[in-house]
């Protein structure tokens, strides 16, 4: 009677296990009782015909598997429905005690059991995985704007796929296939993912449609990567397809994974939803009503299009870099770099509110703003006259801006800003922000104007000037981008040496990924200016955080 009981009280502390890491703390607790240690637990592996250890009891988790002919003497093999499952290895003459032996024998069917518990667990997470990617990647199809739609498109398939690299190539209007969107890579990188046959992957899958799939352990057998000087472990390269025709390509790199039959499905689901909704677009693109708003665009865009660089600027050492996206028909937004002898002088500024009367008020302080850097001001007088003129305007706006003069020879700086967006600094490795030194433009007729503070670009520093609408960018559930995310944006660039052209490619990426696609609630502006000199390797992945 008390063996049975004994039985009893075993098997059911052995059924309460619910995970294999329950199991074993149970099993530290009963094998000494059963006087059965030091004991070891193997698990069969049918493939290697051997038994690999997976926990000690009374003694370190051994080091060596078991072979399965050479099972030590006393060993207690554990099985189910006669299939191999185990080994419980325990002292000699343990192995002789009932009790033990009733061990072994639940333990057996309790592992299969435990595993399978696990498959469905698992297979249950990957499925709530699965609908809520594709709760997002239908998502998709309320995007008009095919900019911001192949950039969602882009953020949704890494994250569903779990890859690290990816790019979206659409035809341009001569039918071949271009660069639209990508996340650490570039055109020359995708050019050199080749096939054994010489064709680029992306190519191959664009002319036909058929998925190109390459695992880990297959990529030196399909592909060939000698013009690639960079590391690939796997690929998926996937046709986007509307109506029976090929509209583009969705490649997708380096998983965290091995990319699994249900990635490949949820992938596959994602093109074809996107086909439909970049063909939407399009079709919206070419319609009425996409047409009278292209107009007002660029009725609106044409006051600032004459006051913008066409091109970056470089000065000795010295290259700056801009960029603005305004939110709607017109923008209040304004940048502009010029040189001066022995330098540089950038500036950044934020109208308040939009529409043409922004745009007049931007204009209006573009003008005043090259007059006096072009007739060599510093910084503190140019301000002023500026701010002068826009307060006689009468207009009851006002514009924040920043402005800086940097010496091509030396990086010494002139630093003035106006109530502006605390400006990004990274001086050897470090984030700094420089603050504001004086009250916004055209509020007050004369301004007081805080000394400049000490600033000197030394070789490989990198400033951002930029307004609040990138750290303003809104996540659906409210939050902002923020100045942390932004520096960790521009630090991540810097580590990678990019030159500021791509520095600004890659803040105006975080701010689509960031607000996933939502209307933009500001205008978007930023200047990058770098100093070279430092020599570092550029990186090719960059990760930037959501």
């Amino acid at each position: 009677m008390a063996a049975t009981d004994d039985l009893g009280t075993t098997a059911d502390r052995l059924l309460a296990a619910d995970t294999a890491q329950h199991l074993i703390a149970i099993l530290e607790d009963e094998l000494p009782r059963l006087v059965a240690t030091p004991a070891a637990l193997y698990l069969y592996d049918a493939n290697a015909a051997a038994y690999y250890p997976v926990a000690g009891f009374g003694q370190p988790v051994p080091r060596v598997d078991v072979p399965e002919l050479h099972v030590p003497d006393g060993s207690l093999r554990l099985a189910s429905v006669g299939t191999p499952v185990g080994l419980l290895v325990v002292p000699d003459g343990a192995h002789r005690s009932p009790s033990v032996r009733h061990l072994s024998t639940l333990l057996g069917p309790l592992l299969v059991q435990l595993h399978r518990r696990q498959t469905v667990v698992e297979e249950l997470r990957e499925t709530r995985e699965i609908v809520a990617q594709l709760a997002v990647a239908g998502d998709l199809l309320r995007h008009l704007d095919l900019d911001v739609l192949l950039t969602k498109l882009l953020e949704t398939g890494l994250n569903a796929v779990g890859a690290q690299v990816g790019a979206v190539m659409l035809p341009d209007a001569d039918g071949k296939l271009v660069l639209r969107v990508a996340w650490g890579l570039t055109a020359e990188h995708i050019d050199a993912i080749r096939l054994k046959d010489g064709r680029p992957v992306v190519q191959a899958v664009f002319a036909k449609g058929d998925p190109v799939v390459v695992p880990r352990a297959e990529r030196k057998v399909l592909l060939d990567l000698r013009g690639l000087q960079e590391r690939l472990d796997a690929l998926l390269c996937l046709a986007l397809v509307s109506r029976d025709r090929i509209l583009g390509v969705l490649l997708l790199a380096n998983p965290t994974q091995d990319f699994g039959p249900a990635k490949r499905r949820l992938a596959e689901t994602l093109c074809n939803l996107a086909g439909t909704a970049i063909d939407n677009a399009t079709l919206v693109k070419d319609a009425i009503e996409r047409e009278r708003l292209r107009q007002e665009i660029d009725l609106a865009r044409k006051v600032q299009e004459k006051m913008f660089p066409t091109s970056g600027l470089v000065v000795g050492e010295l290259t700056a870099e801009g960029w603005s996206r305004p939110c709607n028909e017109t923008g209040g937004d304004y940048y502009t770099y010029l040189p001066r002898p022995g330098g540089m002088v950038t500036m950044v500024g934020d109208v308040s509110g939009h529409g043409l009367g922004a745009a007049l008020f931007t204009t209006m302080a573009h003008a005043l703003a090259q007059q006096q850097f072009r007739a060599g001001s510093d910084m503190a007088t140019a301000f002023r006259q500026i701010n002068e003129g826009l307060f006689h305007t009468r207009s009851g706006r006002f514009m924040t801006a920043v402005a800086v003069s940097v010496d091509s020879a030396t990086g010494v700086c002139e630093y003035v800003s106006a109530g502006h967006t605390r400006s990004l600094w990274i001086h050897h490795g470090e984030v700094q922000w420089l603050d504001s030194t004086a009250m916004p433009l055209g509020i007050v007729p004369t301004m007081e104007i805080d000394p400049s503070p000490r600033v000197v670009l030394d070789p490989g520093d990198l400033l951002l000037l930029y307004t609040d609408g990138i750290t303003e960018a809104a996540h659906e559930d409210g939050t902002t981008l923020g100045e942390d995310r932004l520096a960790d944006t521009v630090l991540a660039a810097w580590r990678s040496h990019l030159p500021p052209r791509r520095v600004l490619d890659l803040v105006a990426a975080a701010v689509d990924g960031f607000t996933a696609g939502r209307a933009q609630a500001d205008d978007l502006t930023g200047v990058a200016l770098t100093r070279a000199g430092d020599g570092r390797v550029s990186g090719w992945q960059v990760a930037v955080k959501s």
